[in-house]
Formats: C-alpha cells, structure tokens, sequence
C-alpha cells in the first residue's frame, strides 16, 4: 500500500528539475520501472490516494491494482493536455491497459479533474472514504486479498499487461 502526506498524494514529476536534470532520459526510463513494478507486483497493490494525484502521481495511483480515495478533497487528473506534454509511450500504455477506453479518452484529452465520487463512476477508484478512513479502508482491502497465490497474482497480471511490459526498458 502506498500514500502521502497532508492533502497530496502525488503532484507527479517536479519538472523544473527533470528539464534540468543531466540524464532526464535515464530519470523516466527508472519512472518507467517503477511504475511497471507496481502494476506486475506479486501481490495485490493498493492506493490510499489521500489527496490530490496529478499527472504521474495519478498514474502512480492507477498502477496499484485498487484506489481508495479521500472523499472530501483531493482530485485524480492527467493534465498533460494542459501542460503541453504528451505522455511517454509507457505512461500511456500503462493508463490504457488500467481505465476504460471512455474514461481514458475523457481524461487525456480534457485534462478533468476527478474528484472521488466522480473517480468512482469512471472507475478510476474502487472505494472512497473520509480522511480518517482512507488508510484504514487502504489496509483493510489489502490485508483482506494478502492471502491470494502470488506466483497466480504474478502470472495473471504478466498476461494482462505483457503490452506495458514490453515497451518498458529493462
């Protein structure tokens, strides 16, 4: 399970300092890992999205295998179409193979903000909760699939998304 702190979960990436970083190329391929290890880890992955999960803190959020968000405040966006910025090739593999074509469509091209009762019609978040209970409703859902085959989680989540492994370098 992951989280953050306060009212975000993630803002993404500081762009300032990737566009200033010496090897951004090497920075997004580790981004890239990162996030494909979260979605094919060999047990069930869950987001206690506390907060705002803009950009690749959404993406971060969409990678774990369920999302409980805080109810009262915090939103899940894609703004890449506002920011001029076109997903990476494996970002954008990764959200495909998670959302609906329809929520994908809307959320990449409109850049919506989508609070938690509006993530759970699209079918980003799985359950939302008040502040005081998104960890705990986090854990719960957590502990509660812990039991299940990892070498079978492993192997089912290798099939569905052998199309975001393949374009994930090493």
């Amino acid at each position: 399970m992951t989280t953050g702190e306060g009212k975000f979960y993630s803002n993404g990436l500081d762009l300032e300092w990737l566009g200033s970083a010496s090897d951004p190329g090497g920075f997004m391929d580790q981004l890239h890992r990162l996030l494909v290890r979260i979605l094919t880890f060999p047990a069930v992955t869950v987001a206690a999205v506390n907060g705002h999960a803009f950009a690749a803190g959404a993406m971060l959020a969409t990678a774990h295998d369920f999302m409980v968000m805080r109810s009262d405040r915090g939103y899940w966006c894609l703004p890449e179409v506002d920011l001029g910025l076109p997903p990476t090739p494996t970002m954008h593999a990764l959200v495909s193979a998670r959302l609906s074509h329809f929520t994908l469509h809307e959320a990449i091209t409109t850049g919506k903000r989508y609070d938690a009762v509006a993530a759970l019609a699209a079918q980003i978040a799985h359950k939302c909760a008040p502040e005081s209970e998104v960890v705990p409703t986090a854990v719960a859902l957590a502990a509660e699939l812990s039991a299940k085959n990892h070498d079978v989680v492993a192997t089912h989540k290798q099939l569905m998304y052998s199309d975001v492994l393949r374009m994930c370098p090493g």
